[in-house]
């Protein structure tokens, strides 16, 4: 918080003008994070004034500087090597991400179908207690194709074009809860197998302003 005190020359408030920073490490308004606002307090003999008016940070694209980040496997047992590829890891609400799923077939597998999305996840780290998750929210896939064929030693690329929500909140980190975003991809095996499903992700920053 920052404070800045208004003289009042005749001793009669009658308005002012003030200015203020907002810190370059500012996260990003959102419901799930953070909210910002300016506040006016008039200390006086009765009741005091204290009024407040919310504004909107936004990030851009120019505000962060974030290198891509290693793919994640984090469901099956890799028999299928899975990369996801995207020009850039900062992506804005709004707007398409375009990229590539690359598969990697280590052995001959059953047909498959392949799928990429967002997933959002929300953790809570309160000072007082211990830290939590808040669970991570998978959005609504994008499917690159059914049936497709898995040989054993061949690779293949899925081109994509994976909308983000226009009002996905930035990616950001405040005192108690942070907010962090991904691009997964999915296969899906055909019929009954060991190798029934694998899933990877790449984290990506998200951003609300060009």
């Amino acid at each position: 918080m920052t404070t800045v005190d208004v003289p009042i020359a005749t001793g009669e408030f009658a308005g002012a003008t003030a200015s203020f920073t907002v810190p370059s490490w500012a996260p990003g308004s959102s419901p799930e994070v953070s909210r910002w606002a300016c506040r006016l307090v008039v200390e006086r003999d009765g009741r005091d004034v204290d009024e407040r008016g919310e504004f909107r940070v936004v990030i851009g694209t120019a505000d962060v500087a974030a290198p891509h980040q290693p793919i994640e496997h984090y469901m099956g047992d890799g028999a299928t090597e899975l990369d996801i590829l995207i020009p850039s890891p900062v992506c804005l609400a709004g707007r398409d991400i375009t990229g590539h799923v690359v598969c990697r077939p280590r052995q001959d597998l059953p047909t498959a179908e392949v799928a990429v999305y967002w997933q959002r996840h929300r953790e809570h780290h309160p000072l007082e207690r211990y830290p939590a998750q808040g669970g991570a929210l998978d959005g609504p896939p994008l499917h690159l194709g059914n049936k497709i064929p898995m040989h054993g030693g061949t690779e293949f690329g899925l081109p994509f074009a994976l909308p983000l929500p226009a009002d996905a909140a930035p990616t950001s980190s405040a005192v108690h809860s942070s907010l962090s975003w991904f691009i997964g991809a999915r296969i899906f095996y055909s019929g009954f197998s060991r190798h029934q499903i694998e899933r990877v992700r790449r984290p990506i920053v998200v951003v609300n302003a060009p």
